[in-house]
């Protein structure tokens, strides 16, 4: 084995899914055809983690999942069954949330001069003096003097060391000021001790050497360790000596009592205040954390703050676990989180790579180790070809590829039934440059503020700027960064800037002059040559420096910006297509020709070769299966129309009347009924799977609301519209005889869901067989209906799946007779599972084909030509014929009962295919090449007659 993968198989790990679990189903994957388990994090990660993205500790594994002799018997049993790891790794940011962060809670305890204050991307240096040498924790429940009065804070003390109790958490303080709390227990004590008491010559011995302890300001390494080392011998001495002296401990114990106030008398807290003030946080409440707080997080999220993995201490702390893994040979892959995220991404890779690139294999040859990126590509964007891994986690294919099955020609309509039903009157454009301004302005805004100091800073350096209002340059930059047209450039200090970054900037740039006429132009003009290191001869080595730190914070912010303004707003407030709005699309283009993905998978198979290919993910919005019937909608534009028309009007009686409008409003209307149409079961429910299914709806559209950030939002809830949200949704989907909504909804979604089933099997066969490495997402081997997370991190019935297997792998089922049953009758999924074992069988008896062969695209003749979508790979004399339909309502009777006949229609077999016979491994039928006017041609209506799908593979070579 080479080191690439067949074909992986995304596990979500947590407390509910262990190493245990995951062992049991290592033979159940390799039957499927699965090369490579490919796991969610595993390091430890904050406590009930449900995805493991709140990593508190890179040095050991998440004792929830299991521990190390577990993994490793997980790691044996993958071995035994021919069968790699690939690990998803997370080097952005951590969780602080939790006390097992032993690095944040050191930083809380020791300020800047704690060993971990520069392993997180905290401004230390502010510009609001409060902040100076201290970190903002916006964790408070309420406001600061509140929490103080209604005795939310208190500090109590724990075997040597005091801490700040919030709410069951407990946060450390700085040892030194321990005095101001020892100074008064040192006046009581001499009450009831003599002076020359051995207990209080000590006690008074501790607070000199607290008296003496380095500041958490000190700068000199020497210092540092000084007081690291202190700070624990004077813990020590003051838990000894409460220990050995109950009288000391009783008195502690009652000054804490009065030192943490009184309820009901004001003035008893300013003591607290007073020692609250001299740590090295401040503590707010959360609602502010968006307007000061001064470290970098991961999107807008207060408890998973960046690390600073450009810093060689921390990117060895961060990977020393998983560096032992691979030279144990563990580990044969790595996923990347986040990558845009990173200081310098082209240069945390290539740190990356001088490591793994020493792997090797038992017979000591060089061994590929496999390495993609969670990198979002956006519009015609290009992953960069310096980047030293084999490609992205697919999302640009998964929008290529879903793009397939929306029909083009109803665009117009499409859109002008979505305006006409929801008044939507903004263009797209619009849409996501007002999403992303206010997440500048709201979620992101101390990050802005931080970014526009620091160009206000660069403007002072020259005559020619130095006049620049802060004010016009922050709003300058807000608006270039609203109009960046992807995630982030990837500039550096120590290479030529790229054609591409030039153009996104001054893309930005101008469409920011145009929609801001009222700025003075030279301002932008200004930003443009700060972020193209421009006129740096007339500059000095630190302004030159300045210009450079701030082209890397503006990189930093651009890709939270549109990750919270594209995906998190604009996403949940504009759907004509529902199935569109996904990971990696721009909103902008409404489906793909059969051309354009023909091109795009050529280019894949020259560029990257091995990047990798999904269909749903933790990430995505909809589920695969989700996406496909919701596309069907795109084929029958006016019946879709009239059924949101019906719908709506019939359900108007469960609308609520405030402030002049009926909620939920017409495009939460929309979203919801796609939403419906994209998950409603194939069978009829119990009344308590209705009831899940009720409330999964409620907890989705209840996210959607919130993300949307128009009637309600996460930061300023809306308790009145959130109830009138979740009690539509149950009276539209009440089980009563007389919802007659209901009744119709169930009619029309029956048909979507037959044409969805045949969608979600043509997109599983090209996924499979298109270049790349495919992904199955944990579950999606039978049919699944989830929605965005939490909704698709549900436990998955692994056993239902085995059984389904079983029965394939044995025979069981009469194919194609079983494929027309389940066109009249769908199941619930076995028809899918099929197909999954089918084409992974293929890929694993053509292993070098799929990997390696080229890709050709096959032209299709005949009246229904747009409806085929083929393509051919080829090795040497190994070859396979894909063959697909799409646009199946166009194709189908009204009750799906019959395979489409295809009349006069042809794939051309290029001269290069050198090949007379083939046969379908789905059928097992054998077809011979025909000849027809000189070309070799392959008769359509033979081929897809019991099927509307094929892979054909050369008889020759079948069965190797």
């Amino acid at each position: 084995m080479d080191g690439i993968p067949s074909s992986t198989y995304r596990l979500q790990f947590n407390a509910n899914f262990t190493f245990k679990q995951a062992t049991e189903l290592v033979a159940y994957l390799h039957q499927l055809g699965i090369s490579h388990c490919y796991a969610s994090p595993i390091l430890r990660a904050k406590a009930g983690s449900i995805h493991g993205y709140d990593i508190v500790d890179h040095s050991c594994l998440n004792p929830e999942i299991g521990t190390l002799e577990e993994f490793e018997t997980y790691i044996k049993t993958l071995r035994e069954n021919k069968m790699r790891l690939i690990l998803d790794i997370i080097p952005n940011h951590m969780c602080i949330s939790d006390t097992s962060n032993i690095w944040w809670y050191d930083v809380l305890e020791n300020g800047p001069a704690s060993p971990y204050a520069e392993f997180f991307d905290i401004d230390w240096h502010s510009s609001s003096q409060e902040l100076v040498n201290k970190v903002l924790l916006p964790i408070l429940d309420q406001q600061y003097g509140d929490a103080l009065e209604n005795q939310v804070l208190k500090i109590v003390y724990q075997n040597g060391s005091f801490f700040l109790e919030l709410n069951q958490n407990y946060l450390p303080t700085d040892p030194s000021s321990w005095i101001l709390i020892l100074s008064i227990l040192i006046l009581e004590t001499e009450k009831v001790l003599s002076k020359e008491d051995p207990h209080f010559i000590e006690l008074q011995s501790i607070h000199t050497a607290l008296v003496h302890l380095p500041a958490t300001t000190v700068q000199e390494k020497e210092k540092q360790e000084e007081r690291q080392r202190e700070k624990e011998v004077i813990k020590r001495r003051l838990d000894s000596l409460m220990n050995s002296n109950s009288d000391i401990y009783k008195l502690l114990m009652e000054q804490l009592a009065l030192l943490n106030g009184k309820e009901n008398d004001p003035r008893s807290f300013d003591w607290l205040e007073s020692f609250v003030k001299v740590q090295p946080y401040r503590l707010c409440f959360w609602r502010v954390a968006n307007e000061k707080i001064n470290y970098r997080r991961f999107f807008d999220m207060i408890d998973l703050a960046g690390i600073r993995t450009d810093d060689a201490r921390v990117f060895e702390a961060v990977h020393a676990l998983l560096f032992t893994f691979i030279k144990k040979h563990f580990v044969d892959g790595v996923r990347i989180d986040h990558l845009d995220g990173l200081w310098n991404p082209t240069k945390y890779l290539e740190d990356l790579h001088m490591f793994y690139i020493q792997k090797e294999d038992s017979k000591g040859t060089p061994e590929t180790f496999y390495v993609i990126a969670e990198k979002i590509l956006l519009g015609d964007e290009k992953l960069r070809p310096e980047w030293i891994l084999h490609g992205t986690v697919g999302y640009d294919f998964l929008n290529q590829l879903n793009g397939l099955f929306v029909y083009q020609p109803h665009k117009k309509v499409i859109l002008e039934n979505y305006r006409n039903f929801t008044n939507f009157d903004s263009s797209v454009r619009e849409l996501i440059y007002a999403s992303k301004k206010l997440i500048l302005d709201v979620s992101l805004s101390s990050e802005l503020y931080v970014l526009s100091r620091r160009l206000e800073g660069i403007a002072e350096q020259h005559r020619s700027s130095r006049d620049f209002s802060s004010e016009g340059l922050r709003a300058a930059l807000s608006d270039m960064i609203a109009e960046f047209s992807v995630y982030r450039s990837y500039i550096t200090s120590d290479a030529e800037i790229g054609t591409e970054d030039k153009n996104y900037i001054s893309l930005a740039i101008g469409r920011a002059k145009r929609r801001n006429p009222s700025i003075n132009e030279t301002i932008f003009t200004f930003i443009e040559n700060v972020l193209l290191l421009k006129h740096l001869p007339e500059l000095t080595e630190e302004h030159i420096a300045k210009r450079k730190d701030f082209i890397m914070h503006f990189q930093q912010l651009t890709a939270p910006v549109m990750g919270k303004g594209l995906e998190d707003t604009a996403f949940y407030r504009y759907f004509p297509l529902a199935s569109l709005n996904e990971v990696g699309s721009d909103l902008i283009n409404f489906g793909i020709s059969l051309e354009t993905f023909h091109k795009k998978n050529l280019e894949r198979s020259i560029q990257w070769p091995y990047t990798m290919l999904s269909t749903s993910t933790h990430d995505t919005k909809r589920s695969e299966d989700v996406r496909a019937r919701i596309n069907v909608l795109s084929e029958i534009p006016e019946e879709w129309s009239q059924a949101l028309t019906r719908w709506s009007q019939a359900n108007q009686q469960h609308k609520v009347l405030e402030s002049d409008s009926h909620f939920p409003d017409t495009n939460a209307e929309c979203l919801l009924y796609q939403t419906l149409v994209g998950t409603w079961s194939f069978y009829p429910m119990s009344d308590e799977e209705h009831g899940e299914y009720v409330g999964r709806i409620q907890i989705y559209m209840d996210k959607a609301s919130k993300e949307a950030k128009v009637h309600t939002s996460w930061i300023n809830p809306n308790k009145s519209y959130d109830q009138i949200l979740k009690q539509f949704i149950e009276a539209i989907l009440s089980n009563s005889s007389d919802n007659l909504f209901l009744t119709d909804f169930q009619l029309f979604q029956k048909k979507i869901a037959a044409a969805g089933m045949l969608n979600s099997i043509a997109q599983l066969i090209i996924k499979f067989t298109s270049p790349g490495v495919p992904d199955l997402y944990q579950g999606n081997e039978l049919w699944d209906f989830s929605l965005v997370d939490p909704d698709n991190r549900r436990p998955i019935d692994f056993f239902k799946r085995k059984k389904a297997l079983d029965e394939i792998v044995q025979k069981k089922i009469e194919f194609p007779d079983f494929f027309v049953q389940s066109l009249k009758k769908p199941d619930e999924g076995k028809i899918k599972m099929f197909f999954t074992f089918q084409t992974l069988k293929a890929r694993r008896d053509f292993p070098d084909l799929f990997s390696k062969g080229s890709y050709i695209q096959l032209q299709v003749m005949g009246d229904k030509q747009n409806h085929i979508l083929s393509f051919a790979r080829q090795l040497h004399e190994q070859i396979v014929i894909v063959i697909t339909a799409r646009f199946f309502t166009f194709l189908l009777n009204d009750d799906f009962s019959s395979i489409p006949t295809w009349g006069n229609l042809f794939l051309e077999v290029p001269s290069e295919l050198n090949v007379q016979n083939f046969c379908n491994v789905y059928t097992d039928e054998c077809f011979e090449v025909e000849h027809q006017n000189e070309k070799k041609i392959i008769n359509l209506g033979k081929v897809l007659q019991s099927i509307p799908f094929a892979l054909l593979v050369n008889q020759k070579n079948k069965g190797n």
